[in-house]
């Protein structure tokens, strides 16, 4: 289970981020723990793929935010160095 969560939490550039994990796990315990208690439920491991498959998705969401707000940042510092100064 972790090469997946691993994998999972790897971008493109092969950079992994300490902050999605903690939000995968977190999502994925506040997820298992709402899921109905009953006949199904494992007793060989703490997290169910349900689980996890929606931590993964909020700790996606976050981290898309991140590069939007940091691509944003960027444009916004290349966009105010070409204004006069006078107008910032």
């Amino acid at each position: 289970m972790s090469t997946w969560v691993y994998s999972r939490l790897t971008d493109s550039s092969e950079n992994t981020y300490p902050r999605s994990l903690t939000i995968l796990l977190s999502e994925a315990k506040k997820a298992e723990l709402q899921q109905p208690q009953g006949k199904l439920t494992p007793n060989d491991h703490l997290l169910g793929w349900n689980s996890l498959t929606k931590g993964l998705e909020a700790a996606s969401v976050e981290r898309c935010d991140a590069m939007m707000d940091l691509t944003s940042e960027k444009w916004d510092r290349r966009n105010k160095s070409n204004v006069p100064s006078i107008l910032i």
